[in-house]
């Protein structure tokens, strides 16, 4: 068994943030992530707010960065359309997978241990302290930062009252030739989408990341989606992952 002042479960970049900002700290921190390489599978929109990464300390470097978005356009089941529209960039298109890579740089800079292939398996308290079951390894922690993710399986084990009530399937497209202004983002609530809704995240003027979710008929829908929104687009790849429901902890 051995010991650290700080484990941090989940190498995404809530994680790595925390990683990075405790090891400043002078703190001994590792992180603890399930899949073989930080950043993959990517399962985010990758739309964040400019203001927002440049208060976690996020500059916008090129080397993730693929576009600036001005505003939105949002579109109503009936037809309607609501523009959003600001004189400068206030959201930023990212890579995920090269962001969470810099950050895991950042965080190792700055003190902290990576370690990938770890899935943690069951996490207990013992006094004041917590003992994890990393692999087939014990790790004990004074401090444990959950950064896994809604889907809750360290909160529930360390707080009873978190629940999953249920999630959402989401389909992503990767698509070539959207055919709409590359510095607005596009939202559509369609009946057919009741459970969420549908969006088109441009990359560039032709490069473009649309994504629909929905309980039941997913994939269907998104065809259904794609053909009505931008019927000229190919698909060049697609990601499917989920939007997990659940309570906070009490």
């Amino acid at each position: 068994m051995r010991r650290v002042e700080v484990a941090v479960v989940g190498a995404g970049a809530a994680g790595l943030i925390a990683s990075r900002e405790a090891a400043r700290l002078g703190l001994e921190v590792e992180v603890f992530e399930e899949d073989e390489t930080i950043g993959r599978p990517e399962r985010c929109a990758g739309l964040y707010s400019i203001q927002g990464l440049r208060r976690l300390g996020i500059e916008l470097r090129d080397d993730y960065l693929q576009n600036n978005v001005k505003g939105a356009m949002i579109h109503s089941p009936g037809g309607n359309v609501i523009e959003i529209r600001t004189h400068r960039p206030v959201a930023a298109v990212i890579r995920r997978e090269a962001l969470d890579r810099s950050l895991a740089e950042e965080a190792i800079t700055k003190g902290a241990k990576t370690n990938v292939q770890s899935r943690v398996k069951y996490v207990q308290r013992e006094g004041r302290e917590l003992k994890l079951r990393v692999g087939d390894e014990e790790v004990t922690a004074s401090a444990l930062i959950d950064a896994e993710g809604q889907r809750g399986i360290i909160a529930k084990m360390l707080f009873p009252s978190y629940r999953i009530i249920g999630w959402i399937p989401i389909i992503q497209l990767l698509i070539s030739g959207h055919g709409y202004e590359e510095d607005m983002v596009h939202i559509w609530f369609k009946s057919y989408l009741r459970d969420f809704f549908g969006y088109l995240i441009p990359i560039d003027e032709k490069l473009g990341r649309l994504g629909v979710a929905s309980y039941k008929d997913t994939l269907a829908k998104a065809r259904k989606f794609l053909e009505e929104v931008a019927p000229r687009a190919k698909i060049i790849g697609y990601s499917s992952s989920c939007i997990y429901e659940g309570l906070p902890s009490e």
